[in-house]
């Protein structure tokens, strides 16, 4: 470490450690009402970082949780539409306007002074991050579940205007390569916590509709067990997906997750936009897309963070450093397709190879 100085805002805490990148974690407060609703193990991740690296480390303490914070990767709604919505949020029962909601703003408010309270705090966090750096890093986590198979970590370029997707996509295929012994170490290991957190999800579904039963699933809960299938069929063996088809039900569904698990050349690997694109977070970050500047998000597998946190880090400061370096290349007048050919023949600084032991 560096130096330290320590800033208490009302809804984040802010830690600088020198100069260096800005590490942001929007989803790490308090999980309220759902285990699920922050994002486990991001803040350990961002923190390993932040320690070896420098630079800011930026800790959301608010709920997620629109009725009970504020969601910082979300838009902030009008003073109406916080307003209007707060006795909808109180009686939980319209889940598809809620669903909308959610993926659109901020928060909800429950008078004028919540709502320009919120609103305060919201717009010092994104003003925080804006003038704390140029090289942004913003850490998330994936469900361990197999929607997200094989999928550990994944990158998101913003489009591309964060981080120019060619280059990364070469920088994380370089990555994969030099992490290979690490991810066929850890691979059964993943895949056993995928079957867990299936437990896990079907318990939740039952709690909920009383039974697991696609009909009766709503909104997000339905959503995510379509995506669920998607993999299964692309990955399960034909008769065991036929069956889940023609009678889905907790046993088959179980069961068809394990089938397509079971593929011994199938591992876990770092994808680049392969879950997530980001678009509903494009907004708020407008201002940070300038000229020299390089912003990116991570979504880390709960699992990879729980059980290798320091694997996930040094994954993270490898890429991003290959990142810096290719920058730096650009600035001198090194021409992009010049760059692609020193990062596919090793020549500038990838990761090292590890054991995983």
């Amino acid at each position: 470490m560096k130096f330290l100085n320590i800033e208490y805002h009302p809804g984040f805490i802010v830690y600088r450690n020198g100069p260096g990148p800005v590490w942001v974690c929007p989803h790490t407060g308090p999980a309220i009402e759902v285990s699920t609703s922050r994002d486990q193990w991001s803040d350990t991740i961002a923190s390993q970082c932040w320690l070896k690296m420098g630079g800011t480390l930026i800790i959301s303490t608010m709920p997620r949780k629109q009725m009970y914070g504020t969601d910082y990767n979300r838009e902030q709604p009008s003073k109406s539409s916080s307003l209007n919505v707060w006795s909808d949020f109180v009686m939980d029962e319209n889940k598809v306007k809620l669903y909308k909601y959610r993926n659109e703003y901020a928060w909800t408010s429950f008078n004028g002074v919540d709502h320009y309270n919120r609103q305060k705090i919201y717009n010092d966090f994104w003003r925080t991050v804006q003038r704390s750096g140029n090289i942004i890093v913003f850490a998330h986590s994936l469900f361990t579940r197999i929607k997200n198979f094989p999928s550990v970590m994944d990158f998101i370029t913003y489009q591309g205007r964060g981080v120019k997707k060619e280059l990364i996509d070469t920088i994380v295929k370089k990555t994969n390569e030099n992490y290979e012994d690490f991810f066929k170490h850890m691979s059964k290991h993943y895949k056993n916590g995928i079957i867990h957190e299936h437990g896990r999800v079907v318990g939740r579904i039952k709690e909920i509709f009383s039974e697991f039963d696609m009909d009766k699933m709503k909104v997000e809960f339905k959503k995510n067990v379509q995506n669920d299938l998607i993999v299964i069929k692309k990955y399960a063996d034909k008769k065991v997906y036929n069956r889940l088809e023609k009678n889905f039900n907790e046993k088959n569904y179980i069961a068809a997750i394990k089938s397509a698990l079971r593929k011994d050349n199938v591992r876990p690997h770092i994808t680049v936009e392969s879950i997530f694109k980001g678009q509903k977070a494009l907004k708020m970050k407008n201002h940070l897309f300038k000229k020299n500047s390089i912003v990116m998000e991570v979504e880390t597998s709960n699992f990879f963070g729980y059980w290798y946190p320091k694997q996930a880090s040094n994954i993270i400061m490898d890429i991003l450093n290959d990142i810096v370096s290719i920058d730096k290349y650009r600035k001198m007048g090194t021409k992009q397709m010049d760059i692609l050919n020193f990062m596919k023949k090793g020549e500038l600084s990838g990761a090292k190879k590890i054991s995983g032991k």
